[in-house]
């Protein structure tokens, strides 16, 4: 028993130690496209049986640019803790409702999140990696109304959900290498605000180690 102990020791010390050679801080940017909004014909059914309109048509738009701020500490040569802040751009729908007049609701969302990610070298200076985050997500609504419909203002809504992340890695430099991600997180907004959904982002962008 005492063996074993020891010898937990000595690997945990020697994780630290290799993680201690290796570990340094990096920071990045990364742009691209979104998609993801509330579905248009649960739209139509909310404004119709909770809200008592005789009838609802509504289109939604669940496309846009975002960006991706982001840094991180590699512990071990294939261990990182990642944080970042995301702007994941808005999706907007439009209902037409009887009696007569529109709703129009824009949603944007912001996130913070926080994880861990880990990245295997392929063949020298080209990875893939791999990332699981608590991602802290608001979205705010700017909602408009006409004729009958009656505007609810703006609003906003919380939630903590879980994003996943995969992508590829290429070292121009021991220091700059470029990045293709693809990260999703599921359940932002709310039924308030025209119900959940889930968002996926698939950006470019640029790491730079300290």
């Amino acid at each position: 028993m005492l063996n074993n102990f020891c010898k937990t020791v000595a690997a945990v010390a020697l994780a630290v130690s290799t993680g201690a050679a290796h570990a340094q801080f990096y920071a990045g940017a990364q742009g691209g496209y979104v998609t993801g909004g509330p579905n248009g014909g649960e739209i139509s059914s909310q404004l119709v049986n909770d809200l008592g309109y005789f009838s609802a048509s509504t289109t939604v738009d669940s496309g846009d640019g975002g960006w991706r701020v982001f840094a991180g500490y590699q512990i071990l040569p294939w261990l990182a803790v990642e944080g970042a802040y995301l702007d994941l751009g808005k999706a907007t729908w439009s209902s037409v409702v009887a009696p007569p007049g529109t709703v129009d609701v824009s949603l944007r969302t912001t996130a913070w999140t926080l994880g861990v990610a880990a990245r295997y070298e392929f063949v020298p200076k080209f990875f893939g990696y791999g990332r699981i985050s608590a991602a802290w997500t608001e979205t705010k609504a700017s909602v408009s109304a006409t004729g009958f419909a009656e505007s609810g203002g703006d609003q906003s809504a919380r939630q903590t959900v879980p994003a996943y992340a995969a992508g590829l890695e290429y070292a121009f430099t021991p220091k700059l290498s470029a990045r293709l991600e693809y990260e999703r997180m599921n359940g932002v907004s709310s039924d308030q605000l025209g119900g959940k959904f889930d968002t996926n982002f698939t950006s470019l962008g640029i790491r730079y180690s300290f």
